[in-house]
């Protein structure tokens, strides 16, 4: 997926511009692939942005086959939910509660993954060693960085509290 996004990253400004969920013009596509497009728009941090969310997701994709105990079936059917079904909730969401022109990123998704991780370190670890903790820490950490208005705390909040809840009900 972090491919995938970084190819997107790469495309025209203006093949990427009609990813972008714009509050004026909503539509189908937009509401799909804004949850993975960055770079370059009006508003967005575009590079840096792109480099938060995959680093974050190649963290925890790298982390989480040492916490999880079950079998894989369940993290695979929790990924095609969080890559197929996600998007349109975090984009409803963002696009109801928040009064924001656009919104894009593949946020949303990663900290959904975040979400699974930490229940599963929780969950698994009856003490947790310090690497996890430290994990935990930085992961929340990014809560901080969400207090910045032009980041879409709707997307990051929602898309933690869905990974935790789809770990729980994994479990």
């Amino acid at each position: 997926m972090s491919l995938l996004v970084s190819l997107i990253y790469l495309l025209p400004i203006s093949i990427k511009d009609s990813f972008v969920l714009y509050r004026a013009n909503p539509t189908f596509l937009s509401i799909f692939m804004s949850n993975y497009v960055h770079g370059g728009l009006v508003g967005d941090n575009g590079l840096m942005h792109l480099i938060q969310n995959i680093i974050a997701y190649v963290v925890v994709l790298l982390t989480l086959p040492f916490f999880i105990k079950k079998p894989k079936r369940g993290f695979y059917i929790f990924s095609a939910f969080l890559f197929l079904a996600l998007p349109f909730i975090l984009s409803a969401l963002s696009f109801w509660f928040l009064n924001i022109e656009t919104t894009q990123g593949f946020s949303g998704i990663v900290y959904s993954f975040g979400g699974y991780l930490i229940y599963q370190i929780i969950h698994n670890l009856k003490k947790p060693p310090i690497s996890a903790i430290i994990i935990l820490f930085v992961f929340l950490s990014f809560f901080v960085d969400a207090i910045n208005p032009k980041i879409n705390i709707i997307a990051h909040w929602v898309g933690f509290i869905v990974g935790v809840i789809l770990a729980f009900l994994n479990k």
